[in-house]
């Protein structure tokens, strides 16, 4: 059930791009100022309180849906609902499409596009480690983000699982947006914890599909360098050690490693599918 609904979400996502407005959660930000606004303690409404008042009514809720449809109609009414809610959790915004558009506008020589387009993709990462560098590693970051991160978890806990991942970003995303400074400490440390395991998981990916000796060396490099680096960051050092990075020095070579390095997410992605489904599928015929 688990390896059919990844599957089939995966394709639908595919096939649904024109529809990918539909998994923005407007909701979801009328229901955080509804909760910001409730006449109670503001100690209820800050800090991990109010962390945990916003993520657990919709976790809850996804929960107790995917328990009221188990067995119903041999599993298809649980099937079609886990697909539905691992597809919504996924993104929201599509990366592939993003690469591919900014691939389009480097080709094409619209450098005000291009820029506008690398910028949303980067948000300000660079580092000191120059533009380039950077696009690249939020490309291998964003993917954890919106593919990895959100399957692992539904692999782990289910629907809930992948529901509590994505909102918890969107928290995240509200607190900042209306400067709730309160709720970003406990919502961070929620988030790092969330994104321990699917960051090692998609690192290992990368390293398998794509040079495992730069990811090795990459992963050393940036603990050396970083004592124990954020998880995300560990993510961008091992990515670009799998892509044996060199490090772009004009717009040609940018197009070339941003094309190989959603080349090798959707690798590493194939590859844990793959994996999936051979742990899975002889269950069926136990």
């Amino acid at each position: 059930m688990t390896f059919l609904a990844v599957l089939t979400a995966l394709i639908a996502e595919r096939y649904l791009l024109h529809l990918e407005e539909l998994r923005a959660a407007p909701w979801f930000d009328r229901y955080f100022d509804w909760h910001q606004s409730l006449p109670i303690p503001a100690a209820w409404r800050s800090g991990l309180a109010g962390y945990l008042g916003l993520i657990l009514l919709p976790v809850a809720l996804t929960a107790a849906a995917e328990h009221l449809l188990a067995g119903r109609l041999s599993g298809l009414l649980e099937w079609i609902f886990s697909t539905l809610v691992l597809l919504y959790t996924l993104g929201p915004t599509d990366l592939d499409r993003q690469v591919k558009n900014l691939l389009a506008a480097w080709r094409t020589g619209d450098r005000v596009t291009a820029q506008g387009l690398a910028e949303r993709l980067r948000f300000g990462a660079d580092d000191g480690t120059g533009e380039d560098t950077a696009l690249l590693c939020q490309v291998l970051i964003r993917a954890n983000r919106r593919l990895f991160a959100p399957i692992c978890w539904f692999v782990l806990l289910g629907p809930a699982g992948a529901v509590l991942y994505r909102f918890s970003r969107q928290i995240a995303r509200l607190g900042r947006e209306h400067a709730r400074d309160s709720l970003l400490p406990p919502t961070a440390r929620a988030i790092e914890a969330l994104d321990w395991l699917p960051v090692r998981v998609t690192a290992a990916g990368y390293a398998l599909a794509g040079c495992a000796e730069g990811a090795i060396a990459g992963w050393r490099g940036c603990l050396s360098h970083n004592g124990t680096p954020p998880p995300e960051r560990l993510l961008g050092c091992v990515g670009l050690g799998s892509l044996g990075h060199g490090h772009p020095s004009g717009e040609g070579d940018a197009a070339s490693e941003l094309r190989r390095s959603i080349e090798l997410v959707w690798r590493a992605l194939g590859l844990w599918v793959i994996l999936l489904g051979l742990v899975t599928l002889p269950r069926w015929f136990a």
